[in-house]
């Protein structure tokens, strides 16, 4: 006897109600910790959420007509900095809580029974400040940890993470390398990065 496993559906009056009207006007929401002369912190509260269908998936090869799925997540971040004479500290932590219900993404990397909580930021650095005067604010930045770094646009580097370990493989709320050590040069007219980064294991 064959015992089926019984799934939420993606049209599920709920979800729906989720998506198309409250996820809108709630998807990122920014709270002031501390505003101090030297010290300054932050909560940046991020939602996602996607609905998605697909007709003749893959071309029916296999052998399913239609494929529906939904992803979510939730990526709060804590941002805070410290203002010396020395120069300006800074850091950041964040985790994220992500799904994925339904049918799976088209691809067959994601499933009913994908989520998880998993690390997104954890990283600390520290600003020139007017150190360096001549060459402007803030003209060198160092930073190391897991955080995000891309290079122009994006085209070849930007992305740190698959999103298929946790779900919401979509909407893709992980972005950060999990090791990162970067020095970065602000000056005009000229500007540099030296960058050492390591993709998570599932890239």
């Amino acid at each position: 006897m064959l015992i089926k496993k019984e799934k939420i559906p993606w049209w599920n009056p709920l979800v729906l109600f989720v998506c198309l009207f409250l996820l809108p006007s709630m998807a990122s929401a920014e709270i002031s910790l501390a505003d101090g002369e030297n010290f300054k912190a932050g909560l940046t509260l991020e939602f996602g959420a996607g609905l998605f269908t697909s007709n003749d998936s893959n071309f029916g090869a296999d052998g399913d007509d239609a494929a529906g799925w939904y992803e979510g997540y939730v990526k709060p971040i804590l941002n805070a900095s410290y203002s010396t004479s020395a120069g300006n500290f800074y850091g950041g932590l964040s985790y994220v809580a992500s799904a994925t219900r339904g049918d799976g993404d088209i691809a067959g990397f994601t499933d009913d029974e994908s989520d998880g909580i998993s690390s997104e930021l954890t990283y600390l650095g520290w600003k020139s400040g007017s150190l360096f005067s001549s060459l402007g604010d803030d003209a060198l930045d160092i930073s190391f940890g897991e955080q995000e770094f891309s290079i122009g646009d994006g085209f070849l580097v930007m992305d740190g993470e698959f999103d298929y370990v946790d779900g919401a493989y979509w909407l893709a709320p992980h972005r950060s390398f999990e090791h990162t050590a970067l020095v970065r040069l602000n000056t005009q007219p000229v500007r540099a990065d030296f960058f050492d980064i390591k993709s998570d294991e599932d890239q």
